[in-house]
């Protein structure tokens, strides 16, 4: 058993607040958003401003906003002090930073502005938290229980307060300098994922991720019909008000829809529990195995673009986006070296035996060669990205006595020193037709 140190880790905890507390969580959250939408449309009339006078001078910057918006704040908002605390106004502002910040990276879009329909959160500072056995202190609102204490041990940084589609609150707390204990394996695998068999290992074993039934499917249409239905009386109501030139804020959500959505809500939540804890399971069981990984770059995106019928909802139902992220992640906390494939590398086409390439329709399931091997697609695959080197040595790899750093080393030394002839040799013992 090795002990790693300095990860950065996020507990997230469920809090059982009374109804007082929810009713000040909400509040919280309100002006978290408000503070959100204020800073936002400032900045951007400022940047327009800006760009209007032909980009003279500093570029705005939303840091310049806080002692403006400090100062209005107190004079023409000061309910935001009754039915807030201090980082409910503060820490959208970096919440911002951080949305702009993506956008020049070119992972994200432009901020937008949040609905009153919109997930309520508020973020907590470390100064204002405090944890003892199954109860955490929040500004405000004293000691909230919560369903388990806190597991980790660190530096806390943070935390934040959301509450998911079925009405549960949760507490994301976010501890620095965790030290983890693993132990790391022999194994060298490569790992295929994909719709028939979730995950494929270059042993041949498969595991599948658990789906929507169809008992659970005709139960979410049935409901969200009904929040259809619900939502189109209130969308006339409101038309017809609106044509009456009336007080469109009386025209509300009734409880009828609001416990409708619970409905749709509670549904999905337990669906995506089920699937999370899966995913987890199967990602900590492969990594604590393996010394080394091979995995294929994919576009998931591109991959729910695609029209073949049901295939979309089918990705959706996995998450193959999220299984790499755990993968990634936990294999980089034991020191497990990984070897990502570009995302043009064919290894479904590529035979696994011999290297000789052929074209791999999606409705074929077993791959034949003319060099004599038949093995199933997906398994193929999972050879195919078997790290380049161990590829003549499968399911061996570095003696355990190596340590992390020595051990990745000397595997892309290795890598690079692999001829194009040596990685022609056949790299698999399979039983030949």
């Amino acid at each position: 058993m090795k002990q790693f140190e300095g990860a950065n880790r996020a507990h997230r905890i469920r809090l059982l607040p009374t109804a007082a507390q929810e009713r000040a969580f909400y509040a919280f959250a309100r002006v978290a958003r408000w503070t959100w939408n204020i800073a936002l449309k400032s900045h951007n009339s400022q940047v327009e401003k800006w760009q209007a006078e032909g980009k003279t001078g500093a570029a705005p910057t939303i840091a310049s906003l806080i002692p403006v918006f400090n100062v209005g704040r107190k004079i023409f908002a000061p309910w935001t002090s009754d039915q807030g605390h201090r980082d409910c106004w503060a820490e959208p502002f970096s919440d911002l930073q951080k949305a702009f910040a993506a956008k020049r990276a070119g992972i994200a879009k432009h901020p937008r502005p949040k609905k009153f329909s919109a997930p309520p959160s508020f973020y907590v500072a470390n100064d204002r938290l405090s944890f003892k056995d199954v109860q955490v202190r929040l500004p405000k609102v004293g000691w909230v229980k919560s369903a388990e204490k806190l597991r980790l041990e660190g530096s806390i940084r943070g935390a934040r307060v959301t509450r998911d589609g079925a009405g549960r609150w949760f507490l994301s707390v976010q501890v620095a300098g965790v030290a983890i204990e693993a132990t790391r394996g022999t194994e060298v695998l490569g790992i295929d994922v994909g719709i028939t068999n979730t995950i494929t290992l270059s042993t041949g074993e498969t595991f599948h991720a658990p789906r929507m039934s169809k008992r659970e499917r005709a139960r979410m249409r049935r409901l969200q019909r009904s929040v259809s239905r619900k939502y189109e009386v209130r969308k006339a109501k409101r038309a017809a008000v609106r044509a009456a030139k009336g007080d469109l804020s009386n025209v509300k959500t009734s409880r009828n829809e609001q416990r409708a959505r619970r409905k749709v809500g509670r549904l999905h939540a337990r669906i995506a529990d089920r699937r999370n804890d899966w995913q987890h399971k199967t990602t900590s069981a492969i990594v604590r195995r393996v010394a080394a990984i091979g995995l294929e770059t994919l576009s998931i995106r591109g991959m729910m673009r695609s029209k073949r019928k049901g295939q979309a909802r089918a990705l959706s139902d996995i998450g193959l986006g999220e299984i790499h992220r755990q993968l990634r992640y936990k294999a980089n906390d034991t020191k497990v070296f990984v070897q990502n494939f570009a995302r043009s590398y064919p290894s479904s086409q590529l035979c696994s035996a011999c290297d000789r390439r052929q074209k791999m329709p999606l409705g074929n399931r077993i791959y034949r060669c003319p060099c004599g091997l038949v093995i199933d697609r997906d398994v193929n695959a999972s050879l195919n990205l078997v790290p380049s080197a161990w590829r003549t040595t499968r399911g061996t790899g570095p003696s355990q006595d190596q340590n992390a750093e020595e051990q990745a080393v000397t595997s892309l030394l290795v890598a690079q020193s692999v001829s194009a002839e040596s990685a022609k040799r056949p790299r698999c013992s399979l039983v030949r037709t």
